[in-house]
């Protein structure tokens, strides 16, 4: 159970970092007002880009952010939680990126480029994700040694996860930043994670 343990804050330590960092790597409809592809600072509002953003990814990050129950009374019923959970982030990181795509590129300098990488980020993520819930899936709880072994491997793969950040483009850029920083939405964002 140790080991189920530590994949849960592997990935929690993902949604805080993508929570705080861009707070909102994810997307809405609005705020999109930008940037075209070159990423050249059109004439969008930066702080309503975020504010968009973090709203539309506000529930994604509450599901990353919010663990299963464990029956560790029954390994069965431990591994069906392990394998929905992990299958609700998939569906959880999908939701983000495509709210992120949804917006459009933040308006700001190099904003396109910074969409793209937080895409390719959030993509690593995901195939971490689906690679760990495969091995969960295909353990035998009737094999418990077997079964430890193969969480201890998924475990592995969701480690990554504490060294990613998606929101690290975002980050970077200093009109970003401060978006994210004064956005209403991605206050409370942060706010509801931490």
């Amino acid at each position: 159970m140790k080991s189920r343990v530590v994949a849960f804050a592997a990935l929690i330590a993902f949604a805080v970092t993508g929570c705080g960092s861009d707070s909102g790597s994810g997307s809405g409809d609005g705020g999109s007002g930008g940037s075209g592809d070159g990423g050249g600072s059109g004439g969008g509002d930066p702080v309503a880009w975020a504010d968009t953003v973090c709203t539309s990814i506000k529930d994604d990050i509450e599901a990353i952010s919010t663990p299963p129950e464990m029956d560790q009374s029954s390994p069965q019923a431990a591994k069906d939680s392990l394998v929905a959970f992990l299958g609700k982030i998939e569906t959880s990181l999908d939701g983000m990126a495509s709210a992120v795509e949804d917006a459009g590129p933040p308006p700001v300098d190099n904003g396109s480029a910074s969409l793209d990488k937080f895409i390719e980020q959030v993509g690593n993520a995901k195939d971490a994700v689906t690679e760990a819930k495969t091995t969960v899936e295909g353990a035998s709880v009737d094999d418990p040694q077997g079964f430890q072994e193969a969480v201890t491997t998924a475990v592995g793969n969701l480690q990554s996860l504490s060294d990613l950040d998606p929101t690290g483009e975002f980050e970077d850029n200093s009109e970003l930043d401060k978006a994210f920083k004064e956005a209403a939405s991605c206050k409370e964002l942060q706010n509801s994670v931490s």
